[in-house]
């Protein structure tokens, strides 16, 4: 495993939301919602999508960045199929924090094929899961700005209480799920990513809401 590597493996969740903080004040876009992912890339980042016959099938992933951050080649079945931003903008927020996060990784490990994404991907699995973990919680913090998050659970609260008194049984978890369903439109994205925000921003909790 790389020095580079290694450092940035470490990085904190705290250290994460700086960066799309960043992000954010750098391209105004990413304030909208839902963020238009697919414009930031193409229009403001100029990276080029490269769609490429059965990626996702062959390496299981729908996108991956060009070590150049020049490129991003991605599922050419699913690129062209209809509503293709909606379904991918996890995805592909997930390959923005890696240009954001790793640049120097990407230029250090020289991805340019498949097979070389592979190899690094079987070279470094240890570190790659923690980078990983950092590019979902990067794309999650994007999509899902927790400010935004609470102000929409805020107002929720009497349809939240309503369930609790009419369904004694229910578990906190069943309506932190039935909360995402509600609002996971608005972000753009599915409810269960709608619902991991939830839990990891502890939105509950603050709201003293159990």
């Amino acid at each position: 495993m790389s020095n580079l590597f290694k450092s940035y493996s470490a990085r904190t969740d705290e250290q994460i939301r700086e960066e799309v903080e960043k992000f954010r004040n750098c391209y105004p876009k990413a304030k909208q919602l839902p963020v238009p992912v697919v414009d930031i890339i193409e229009i403001d980042m100029q990276i080029e999508p490269v769609p490429i016959d059965y990626l996702f099938s062959q390496v299981g992933v729908i996108a991956f960045i060009k070590s150049d951050c020049t490129e991003l080649w991605t599922d050419k079945e699913r690129y062209y199929s209809a509503g293709w931003e909606a379904v991918s903008r996890h995805d592909l927020a997930h390959e923005i924090g890696h240009v954001v996060l790793h640049r120097d990784i990407l230029k250090d490990v020289r991805i340019s094929s498949k097979d070389s994404w592979m190899k690094v991907q079987g070279d470094n699995k240890d570190a790659i899961v923690k980078l990983e973990y950092q590019c979902d919680e990067f794309a999650g913090r994007l999509l899902v700005p927790r400010d935004i998050l609470l102000g929409k659970i805020y107002v929720l609260r009497g349809l939240i209480r309503k369930m609790k008194k009419d369904i004694p049984a229910i578990e906190i978890d069943q309506i932190k799920s039935y909360i995402a369903m509600i609002i996971f439109k608005e972000f753009g994205i599915l409810d269960k990513i709608v619902y991991e925000r939830i839990v990891k921003e502890k939105i509950f909790e603050e709201l003293e809401i159990s």
